[in-house]
């Protein structure tokens, strides 16, 4: 597959230039299909935005054939898209010809300024999934420090490799499927990014015995009866995957090292969602920060995770949702929680654990806010009041405070912030009014209130919703 990309190269470069002079990004693939978003379902959706985009111009042209994977004709594209080489592309396999008509192959989105590929054909044994939701949270909840070195696990389309090759010097994608390694090499050439190193294996194998200041794991976590696709069924027993992974995870951190993984656990009805996992760092030397993204039951747990797959076909849909719920109820599975779990290795310091469930999912990409997460946790484990008191601190740009009044002359305060943990949290009115007035011009005991509520001071701190300045 290497030889092909390759010999590919000049046709990468034509589409890259493509994209690039178009302006082909999120928002102007948006612009292009707004009837899409007056649709309720995926499939209407489409042939509403094949009606929409039938006209000549790059945006739509390229939106057709690379976003909803419709086909274009060669005369078109030629006329509107001149710098497109489709012969080279069709000797790379990336478009296909017949009739005068050209589809894609690939699907091409744009994230965070990347162009990321994957497979349009999801009938594909080795299919390798694309920017899912997902992808989107993992990427989020990554820390974006200077580093020397990263490894991505199970890179699928290669998302997080790139976005780590932004800011480490070196970065290593793994994946079991080959053509997942194909196509984050793929990406890469699509990006002009050369610091990207693929590795075919399973899991943690491919980098056994190597340590590094950033992992990101996005696994195929899902809990099901039969490992039936690759990029969702990770093969195991229940929640074993994930329960693994995080075992495994510590172990390639270097001192200071973060640890991204997105996971499935199991739990029982009374048990906290979180207790599993905090099983499961016990003598990690891991500071941990745990996001609960969702806890399912059953029957709605089923049914999300294989409507993709059934389109048209209700018989088989009913069929393996009964398949999946026979399954829980045969191991006992009452429960299941999504989350991110964060990681930072600290060897011979006292650990934090701080579990929360997100209120929405963070959208910022640049990781600078759950980076500072870890280090204002630190800190504030030095300080006691009177150096707490001495602290210049301030508030995010984006916090919004709001203040609700209530019978009696009452009020209520709720504080909103859409970046790391997008957490919302009342406060006292008077801890509202404080927080107001942080902008790290002054020490805190010379701001008007700084020393009325220190433990709620400490805890916004921990939720980033106040930063040191």
């Amino acid at each position: 597959m290497t030889s092909a990309l390759e010999q590919g190269s000049a046709a990468i470069q034509s589409l890259r230039v493509t994209f690039r002079t178009a302006g082909y990004t999120e928002s102007a693939v948006d612009e292009a299909t707004p009837a899409a978003q007056h649709v309720g379902t995926p499939e209407l959706a489409a042939v509403a935005s094949y009606i929409q985009t039938d006209r000549e111009d790059p945006i739509a042209s390229l939106t057709r054939l690379f976003h909803l994977g419709a086909p274009e004709t060669r005369e078109r594209i030629e006329k509107v898209l001149p710098d497109l080489d489709v012969d080279a592309l069709k000797a790379a396999e990336v478009l296909s010809e017949a009739d005068g008509r050209v589809r894609s192959n690939l699907r091409v989105r744009e994230v965070d300024g990347l162009l990321i590929a994957w497979d349009l054909d999801q009938s594909r044994e080795d299919w390798v999934v694309g920017v899912s939701p997902s992808s989107l949270l993992a990427a989020t909840h990554a820390p974006r420090v200077k580093a020397r070195s990263a490894v991505d696990v199970g890179t699928g389309a290669g998302v997080h490799a790139l976005l780590a090759a932004r800011h480490c010097d070196h970065v290593i994608a793994t994946d079991f499927n080959p053509r997942a390694c194909w196509m984050t090499e793929f990406n890469a050439q699509l990006n002009q990014i050369d610091n990207v190193e693929t590795r075919t294996g399973s899991f943690f194998e491919p980098v056994a015995g190597e340590r590094f200041d950033l992992v990101v794991v996005n696994p195929p976590y899902v809990i099901s009866p039969s490992a039936r696709y690759l990029y969702r069924d990770g093969g195991f027993e229940g929640d074993g995957l994930s329960r693994h992974l995080l075992a495994e995870l510590p172990g390639l951190l270097e001192d200071g090292g973060f640890g991204v993984l997105q996971g499935n656990w199991i739990h029982g009805d009374d048990e906290r969602w979180y207790a599993p996992i905090e099983r499961g760092l016990q003598g990690s030397e891991c500071d941990a920060l745990m996001a609960r993204i969702s806890t399912a039951e059953r029957l709605e747990y089923a049914a999300a995770w294989n409507e993709p797959h059934y389109g048209g076909d209700p018989d088989g849909y009913e069929s393996v949702v009964r398949e999946w719920v026979g399954y829980w109820e045969e191991h006992g599975i009452e429960k299941v929680s999504s989350a991110m779990v964060v990681l930072r290795r600290r060897p011979g310091a006292r650990h934090w654990r701080r579990a929360v469930s997100l209120a929405r999912r963070p959208t910022d990409m640049r990781g600078d806010a759950f980076a500072a997460l870890f280090e204002a946790q630190a800190r504030l484990a030095g300080l006691d009041d009177d150096a707490l008191l001495g602290a210049r601190l301030q508030t995010p740009a984006n916090l919004r405070v709001e203040r609700y009044d209530q019978r009696g002359g009452r009020h209520s305060c709720v504080l909103d912030l859409d970046q790391a943990l997008g957490v919302r949290r009342p406060v006292p009115p008077a801890l509202g009014k404080l927080v107001l007035r942080l902008d790290g011009s002054a020490p805190l005991r010379d701001v008007e209130g700084g020393a009325g509520d220190l433990a709620g001071l400490r805890a916004l701190i921990k939720l980033g919703f106040v930063t040191f300045a």
